[in-house]
């Protein structure tokens, strides 16, 4: 009996020993990301761009942007308004307006740009928005057209995605085992989002290289 005791002593030791050295191994870093070397973007993929000059003077509307499933509409017409924003600002053109019609073709978006009498109308979706958890991990991916109003044809057409880095906690082997078996949750992270400072690189972005500069990636 008394040997049984010492056994079931000895067993819930070695058991606290085991989840002391689990808990002391980790090294839980800070979830929180630094803003500065956080986010990482390479330059927009070009797949169609105009031969020659398509004239700084041309009236350009933007559309609100087409957003996936886990994004309010709203915030499609935000988008368009920093574009809107970014392309006055990087002098792309010099009348860009924004229209607030919705459409659901490229067809349709022509049809808009020929009746508010528009040279250019912007096409854009968001392929992927992820805000990401407490470790980072935030993701933007955007693809832009801009179609020629009189002919139909695309002018330009950039997709371009951002990361935010993921700042992964260093654990023991204890507890990373431990987590194979009951993964602990996803948290969401308390700082801001990270989306719209994502969402304006890719504006700033996508506007030099319409206006001809050249972008490293970074």
């Amino acid at each position: 009996m008394q040997g049984h005791r010492q056994g079931r002593m000895i067993r819930a030791a070695v058991l606290a020993l085991i989840a002391l050295l689990a808990y002391g191994c980790t090294g839980f870093k800070s979830g929180h990301v630094k803003p500065d070397t956080a986010i990482k973007a390479g330059p927009p993929v070009v797949y169609i761009h105009p031969l020659g000059d398509i004239g700084w003077e041309k009236k350009v509307g933007v559309l609100p942007f087409l957003v996936p499933g886990n994004v309010g509409q709203a915030q499609g017409v935000r988008v368009a308004a920093l574009f809107k924003d970014v392309l006055l600002g990087k002098r792309v053109f010099r009348t860009v307006e924004q229209l607030a019609a919705p459409y659901g073709t490229l067809q349709e978006a022509l049809d808009l740009g020929r009746a508010h009498g528009l040279d250019y109308v912007l096409a854009g979706r968001l392929g992927t928005v992820f805000e990401g958890s407490e470790f980072g991990g935030a993701q933007v991916e955007v693809s832009v057209r801009l179609l020629a109003v009189a002919t139909g044809d695309t002018v330009w057409y950039l997709e371009q995605g951002v990361n935010q880095k993921i700042d992964y906690p260093e654990v023991g082997l204890l507890a990373s085992l431990a987590a194979i078996s009951s993964p602990p949750p996803i948290r969401t992270s308390g700082a801001p989002s990270p989306v719209p400072n994502m969402l304006a690189r890719v504006a700033a972005d996508m506007a030099v290289v319409m206006a001809g500069g050249e972008i490293r990636p970074k």
